[in-house]
């Protein structure tokens, strides 16, 4: 861990605990060590610290241009985090996150791009597929339910509940070759497919029905 992270987490930790009723499920899927992508549906920018403080090890978070401008920038690198800005054109973006797993970290993106504005889910991008393929590394869904309520004066008044649940490790096979648009596509349905099904189903935006058809095929499988 960085030494502004270690400094920082327990101020941070007691913070959230302090204006939420913060109930995690799942830590326990979280490996100890090793390369570990985690992936998880967006509903309030306070959703980065919000894992950073729930999660057993250090989340270096590829994040959104915005907010990387002064002052925010300085806790952002301090944190570790870095800018997707020019993800798909420059390439500097995955090279920083293939470097982040290739020194055995774990990276964090949240792959909708941007924050839900009803708390449904909605269509991921595509990067997140191309760095679990490029990489091999193991992912974990990760299900954010109730931040969207989290606002200064919800933690002034009321202790908002939130909700983290965290799913088992999931992985693609490591390839070099060249990948196709439908590739990433498909990839990048399982990989939200796999955040859905550790949210409710109100949560689960476009994504639901996907879920419910694969949750009644392995029922009628068993």
């Amino acid at each position: 861990m960085s030494r502004f992270y270690t400094i920082m987490l327990p101020a941070v930790r007691f913070a959230f605990y302090s204006a939420m009723r913060l109930q995690v499920e799942g830590r326990e899927h979280v490996p100890k060590s090793g390369p570990l992508i985690v992936v998880a549906n967006h509903l309030n920018t306070i959703d980065p610290p919000l894992l950073g403080v729930i999660f057993p090890r250090q989340i270096v978070f590829m994040a959104k241009d915005e907010l990387f401008a002064f002052p925010s920038a300085l806790i952002m690198h301090s944190l570790g985090a870095f800018s997707a800005r020019k993800f798909g054109k420059s390439g500097m973006g995955l090279r920083r996150a293939i470097k982040v797993l290739r020194d055995g970290n774990v990276l964090g993106i949240f792959p909708e791009g941007k924050r839900s504005a009803d708390h449904s889910m909605t269509k991921g991008e595509n990067g997140v597929a191309y760095i679990a393929l490029r990489s091999g590394a193991p992912l974990i869904a990760v299900g954010i339910c109730g931040s969207e309520a989290f606002t200064q004066k919800t933690a002034l008044l009321r202790r908002p509940l939130v909700n983290v649940t965290i799913g088992e490790p999931f992985s693609f096979a490591k390839t070099q070759k060249k990948l196709s648009d439908e590739e990433l596509v498909q990839v990048t349905e399982s990989i939200m497919q796999q955040i859905a099904r550790v949210l409710p189903p109100d949560y689960r935006g476009v994504y639901d029905e996907n879920v419910i058809g694969n949750d009644n095929e392995n029922q009628s499988g068993r």
